[in-house]
């Protein structure tokens, strides 16, 4: 007769309880724990079981003999026929104990039903472990927990996080160290401490060595010693044969910088009109200009955000540093919002304010080329004049 133990997920790992006739399974739907003898029955009735099951062993079946006769033969005679029943009944036994097997199994294919489901991981379950006094179990997890079982109660005593999936963990036989593998190749190894208190404690990884990338982990070793020899020196300052590198701190953007690079032209310009500066204003306008951003950066605004846009131009505009980009920029917003004259009292004084100091501005450029004309004729006529 063969039994079956339907996990209901493809199985990850398995273990027999010591001193019983349980078993544990790991799988995707969690830890479930099997009574071979007891089938579905409660955990409680494993003892009795356990305890039943010690028969087995030939000390306990020894049947006590009579008194021993005076004539030796008689005695040989029932020793002999001591042992031929003590035989019997072993086997009787062992019949009985497979019998019991095969009876307690749900339906003709002998499948097992599980006493006990632990479903304290939110994910698969990838590794069953016991501690070194076989009294805990521990399981390992995709969800990248291990945790720590009382055999007794099943229930969970402790839990420890660790950074990525765990594949695979075992622990030392003293539970001083527990070495866990997990899915992006790095194996942690944690060692339990002694506190003050007489408590003990496990603290957080003292060393990890990452095998899939860097190579054996004596090199790891190494590495780890050279790490702590660095900074111990660091506490002893630099002497006459250490050299100084400064490291140049990363240069922080300004809030326009960022929003300029985020392709995000309005907002870039309302931050650069915030900071009053004409410098900052221009220089954000011609980038805009050459990134083809700045008809984006004039389009859908309203009163409130076309009130500064109009302030810094009616300031700025008639700046000779400025005025080349500037009278391109009043051209293209009052083409821009000349639809909407007449709605708002304050924008309307701004836009003819804005128009007048354009004209006046174009004319006066317009005097100063025809003025820089005449001048270059004049320097050209006394060039020409002058005797070799």
């Amino acid at each position: 007769h063969q039994l079956s133990f339907d996990q209901g997920a493809p199985v990850e790992d398995i273990l027999f309880i010591p001193s019983t006739f349980m078993l544990a399974s790991a799988g995707l739907n969690g830890v479930l724990i099997w009574d071979i003898l007891g089938g579905s029955g409660s955990i409680s009735d494993i003892s009795d079981s356990s305890s039943s099951s010690s028969s087995l062993s030939p000390s306990a079946n020894k049947v006590k003999t009579e008194e021993h006769d005076d004539d030796e033969d008689t005695e040989a005679m029932r020793d002999e026929q001591e042992e031929d029943e003590g035989e019997k009944e072993m086997v009787d036994e062992a019949t009985e104990l497979k019998e019991r097997i095969i009876n307690h199994s749900s339906g003709p294919s002998g499948t097992i039903k599980p006493i006990a489901r632990l479903q304290n991981h939110q994910k698969a379950v990838t590794t069953l472990r016991f501690d070194g006094t076989k009294s805990r179990l521990l399981s390992g997890s995709i969800d990248h927990n291990i945790k720590v079982y009382d055999l007794q109660t099943f229930s969970v005593t402790h839990t420890f996080k660790n950074h990525a999936p765990v594949l695979s963990f075992d622990i030392s036989h003293d539970n001083s160290t527990i070495a866990v593998g997990m899915a992006d190749g790095v194996l942690s190894m944690r060692k339990r401490i002694i506190a003050a208190e007489g408590e003990t404690v496990l603290p957080p990884p003292s060393s990890i060595y990452n095998i899939a990338a860097l190579g054996p982990i004596s090199e790891y070793k190494d590495r780890l010693d050279e790490a702590a020899s660095f900074r111990a020196s660091l506490s002893r300052g630099a002497s006459e044969f250490d050299f100084r590198i400064d490291v140049p701190k990363k240069v922080r953007l300004e809030v326009y910088e960022g929003l300029l690079k985020d392709h995000r032209y309005k907002e870039a310009l309302d931050s650069a009109l915030e900071t009053k500066n004409p410098l900052i204003v221009v220089s954000l306008i011609e980038t805009m200009m050459a990134s083809e951003g700045l008809s984006q950066s004039l389009d859908g605004r309203d009163e409130e955000e076309l009130l500064p846009l109009l302030e810094f131009l009616t300031t700025e505009i008639t700046d000779p540093r400025f005025s080349s980009q500037l009278i391109t920029l009043s051209h293209i917003v009052l083409d821009t919002y000349a639809p909407v004259i007449g709605q708002s009292f304050v924008i309307d004084k701004l836009f003819f304010q804005l128009q007048d100091l354009l004209h006046q501005e174009i004319k006066t450029q317009m005097l100063m080329q025809q003025l820089n004309g005449v001048i270059e004729m004049i320097i050209n006529n006394a060039t020409v004049s002058q005797p070799n």
